[in-house]
């Protein structure tokens, strides 16, 4: 299958090993082993992430009008839908 070679070799090994780590200490930090390690972890492990996220970083050319627009039809369907639903039954 060269397909999955092609996307395989566009990874970077070393990224997926960050990203693991990071959330490894994620996890510790949440379980709460208390003292300096403690402090230790959440000293980077948040900024850990954003630094990923930044290295990942694309920068698009995006209309904001679309964008909002999008995010506004995405989110408020739900809650509007969910309310219309919910509404009647916990109401007196």
């Amino acid at each position: 299958m060269p397909t999955e070679n092609i996307i395989r070799k566009s990874r970077m090994d070393y990224i997926d090993i960050y990203i693991a780590f990071g959330i490894i200490l994620m996890v510790m930090g949440h379980i709460g082993f208390g003292g300096k390690f403690d402090q230790f972890i959440h000293a980077f492990h948040m900024p850990m992430f954003f630094f990923i996220s930044g290295f990942f970083y694309k920068e698009k050319h995006i209309d904001v009008k679309k964008c909002a627009f999008d995010k506004a039809k995405k989110l408020l369907t739900p809650y509007f839908v969910f309310g219309g639903v919910l509404l009647p039954l916990v109401s007196e």
